[in-house]
C-alpha cells in the first residue's frame, strides 16, 4: 500500500469516508468504529428505556427525538448491533429518517402517518401491541401534529404535556410506567456536562483521549508506529501534529476549546463534525499523500521557517475556511485579545538573546522539530510571537488565559438548570440592573431612563420600575451533582409589584458579557442593539409595566444638568387627571 500510513488512517474520520457512520442499519462491526465508539449517558438512558419498553403487553410508541447530526443514528446502530439488547430491540419496528416518504407520490408527514396509524386517536386502544421506535427531528414532529392533531390528539397532548418541544422545560428522560408514548431528547444533552467547578467536556476528552492512546489496541497509533520506519518522518508534519496530542495538557485544552466554541459562538458540533475536524486539525489540507515518494521529497524540501504553518496549534487558528467550527476557533485565538499579561510575554520574548529560552519556561518538551522551527522563526517576529502565545496556552490550562465572563456565565448555567435562586442571585441581578442602564444614566435605583428620538433633546424622562424576580422555591432545587440534560441559556423572569404579566428573557453567552459590561459603563451602541433587538424589547416591555394612579405610572422628568436631582414628575391621578409637578 503506497499511502501514508497514519493518513489513511485518520482519514477514516472525514465526513466523506465510506468507513463513517450515518446511518442505523450499518454495521459496527469494524474495529476502528468499534475502537472509537465512545458510550454517552444518552446511550444508557436508551437502553433502559427500550429494554423496559420491550417487555411490556401493551402497544410503545418511543420518540427519539433531537435535531440533525446529533448522533440518533449513530446511536440506534450501536443499539442494533448490542449482543445483549438485541432481542429487545428487535421487537421494535424502527423508522430512523421521518423526513424521508415512501413513495415520490407522497410526503413525509404522510409517511409518518402511515407509520404512526396503529397510535391515532381510533386505533390506540384496540388491543393491539405495535411496538414502534421512531427518531425524529423536533421540527418535523412539530409539523405532523400540527397538521394532524385530529387524528393524533393523544400523542400531541403527551408532547405538549412533557414539554418535548420547549427547550427550556426540560424533564428527565426515563422510562414512564403504563404509559404508551416514551421520548428521549437529543436536543437536552450535548457533549459535555455541568458541574459546580465548571465545565466537564467529557466526550470530548474520552475521543481525544482514545486517538492519543499510545497502545497497540489503538489502530491510530499502530498507524502512526508504521510511519516511523520511514526515513522522512522525522519531516513529517502530521506525525508532529498528532505527537502533540500525546500530551494530556493539550488535549484538555482543546476539548476546553471545543465547548467555549458551543457556549460562547452558538457553534453546533455533532459526532460527524467532530471527527471531520479531528481530521482537519492533523492532516494538513495543503498536500497530496497518495505518492508517498513525492510526498517525502517535497516534506523534506521544505523550511523549518515554512513549517510553523502545519503545525497544529499555529495551524489551529488560521484556516477559518476549513470549516464552520475551524472560523469559530479563529474567533478564540489567544493571540485576538490582546491585555497586560500578553504584552508582558511579548516584550520578554523580543527582549531575549534567545528565544527558545522563554519557549521553554512556558513549554515543557521542547522537541528537536519545534527547536528548529523557533530558530527558523527569528525573522518573522509575528509567527513567533503566535506560536508562543499558542504553545502557551495549551500548556497553561486556563492559568495565564483566565476568561472570568465564561467562569461565571457556566456558574450560572449550572445554578438556573438546577433551580437554584441563590446561586442565581448576582447574575439576576446584574440582569436587573442592566435593564435600568440599558438607555443611559439613571437617577438612583430602580429609575429607567425612556429612549427617546433625538440626542439633542434638553430634557430626559425617567420612569420608576421596581422589578420583582420570578424564581424557583428552595423546593424545586435539583440535588445533583452533574447535569447531563441542561438548556445552554439563562432564562430569567420579571414582574413590577403592581402587575400581574410577567417578561422573560433568554441570555446567552455574549448578551450576558454585554450586561455585565454595561455594569461597568460601557454604553451600548446602535451595533448593539441592532444584534440584541430582543432585549430592546423585553426593556421596553418592563417599562411599559403599570397601572394608572400607580408609582409605577409616574414619569420624572430632569433638565439635562449632570449630577443634579430629578425636575419634575408627570402623573395620572385617580380621578384620571394629568399632573406635572416641580419637584
Amino acid at each position: 500500500m503506497n499511502k501514508h500510513p497514519l493518513v489513511y488512517e485518520l482519514q477514516k474520520l472525514k465526513d466523506s469516508s465510506k468507513e463513517a457512520v450515518a446511518h442505523s442499519d450499518l454495521s459496527t462491526d469494524d474495529a476502528f468504529k468499534r475502537y472509537l465508539h465512545i458510550e454517552r449517558y444518552v446511550e444508557t438512558v436508551l437502553r433502559d428505556i427500550v429494554q423496559k419498553a420491550s417487555q411490556v403487553p401493551h402497544p410503545v410508541l418511543l420518540l427519539i427525538c433531537g435535531n440533525v447530526g446529533d448522533g440518533k443514528s449513530h446511536l440506534l446502530s450501536c443499539l442494533n448491533n448490542d449482543v445483549e439488547l438485541r432481542t429487545c430491540y428487535q421487537s421494535f419496528s424502527v423508522h430512523n429518517d421521518a423526513t424521508e416518504s415512501f413513495s415520490p407520490d407522497e410526503n413525509c408527514i404522510q409517511t409518518l402517518t402511515h407509520i404512526l396509524e396503529p397510535f391515532a386517536d381510533d386505533n390506540i386502544d384496540k388491543g393491539h401491541c405495535c411496538k414502534q421506535i421512531l427518531a425524529i427531528n423536533l421540527g418535523t414532529l412539530s409539523n405532523f401534529l400540527e397538521e394532524r392533531k385530529d387524528r393524533f390528539s393523544k400523542l400531541k397532548h403527551f408532547v405538549e404535556n412533557q414539554g418535548i418541544l420547549e427547550l427550556a422545560q426540560i424533564k428527565e428522560d426515563t422510562y414512564r410506567e403504563g404509559s404508551i408514548f416514551q421520548y428521549i431528547n437529543f436536543t437536552n444533552y450535548h457533549f459535555f456536562e455541568l458541574t459546580e467547578e465548571g465545565i466537564k467536556p467529557t466526550i470530548f476528552q474520552k475521543l481525544l483521549d482514545r486517538l492519543a492512546l499510545q497502545e497497540d489496541s489503538n489502530p491510530v497509533f499502530a498507524a502512526y508506529q508504521r510511519l516511523l520506519a520511514y526515513e522522512w518522518s522525522d519531516r513529517c508534519p502530521v506525525r508532529y501534529n498528532y505527537e502533540f496530542l500525546f500530551d494530556p495538557n493539550h488535549r484538555a485544552v482543546l476539548a476546553d476549546l471545543l465547548v467555549k466554541a458551543i457556549i460562547k459562538e452558538k457553534q453546533i458540533i455533532s459526532f460527524r463534525h467532530l471527527l471531520n475536524f479531528v481530521h482537519d486539525m492533523l492532516v494538513p489540507h495543503q498536500f497530496s499523500y497518495e505518492d508517498l515518494e513525492q510526498y517525502g521529497n517535497k516534506i523534506k524540501s521544505f523550511k523549518f521557517k515554512t513549517r510553523v504553518r502545519y503545525y497544529t496549534p499555529y495551524y489551529l487558528f488560521e484556516h477559518p475556511t476549513l470549516s464552520k467550527l475551524f472560523a469559530t476557533l479563529t474567533k478564540l485565538d489567544p493571540c485576538a485579545d490582546r491585555d497586560e499579561r500578553l504584552d508582558e510575554l511579548a516584550i520578554q520574548l523580543f527582549t531575549s538573546t534567545s528565544p527558545i529560552e522563554v519557549f521553554k519556561q512556558h513549554v515543557q518538551h521542547i522537541t528537536f522539530y519545534l527547536r528548529k522551527i523557533v530558530e527558523a522563526l527569528n525573522s518573522d517576529q509575528d509567527a513567533l510571537f503566535k506560536l508562543f502565545i499558542r504553545l502557551a496556552f495549551f500548556q497553561s490550562r486556563g492559568e495565564l488565559f483566565t476568561d472570568p465572563y465564561f467562569q461565571a456565565f457556566t456558574k450560572a448555567l449550572y445554578a438556573f438548570n438546577r433551580k437554584d435562586a441563590l446561586g442565581l442571585r448576582s447574575t439576576n441581578e446584574i440582569v436587573k440592573a442592566a435593564v435600568e442602564k440599558w438607555n443611559g444614566s439613571t437617577h438612583g435605583k430602580n429609575n429607567v431612563m425612556l429612549p427617546s428620538a433625538s440626542k439633542r433633546y434638553k430634557y430626559r424622562v425617567f420612569k420608576n420600575i421596581s422589578l420583582q424576580s420570578v424564581l424557583p422555591t428552595p423546593d424545586q432545587k435539583a440535588n445533583i451533582a452533574v447535569l447531563h440534560q441542561f438548556f445552554p441559556q439563562l432564562r430569567f423572569e420579571f414582574r413590577s409589584p403592581v402587575g400581574q404579566d410577567t417578561q422573560q428573557i433568554d441570555v446567552d453567552y455574549a448578551l450576558y458579557v454585554l450586561l455585565c459590561k454595561i455594569n461597568q459603563g460601557y454604553r451600548p451602541n446602535k451595533l448593539d442593539r441592532n444584534n440584541y433587538i430582543i432585549f430592546v424589547r423585553f426593556v421596553d416591555l418592563l417599562i411599559n409595566t403599570g397601572n394608572s394612579g400607580s408609582t409605577e405610572s409616574m414619569l420624572y422628568v430632569d433638565e439635562i444638568n449632570l449630577g443634579g436631582p430629578l425636575d419634575y414628575s408627570f402623573s395620572q391621578n385617580e380621578y384620571g387627571e394629568y399632573v406635572f409637578e416641580k419637584l
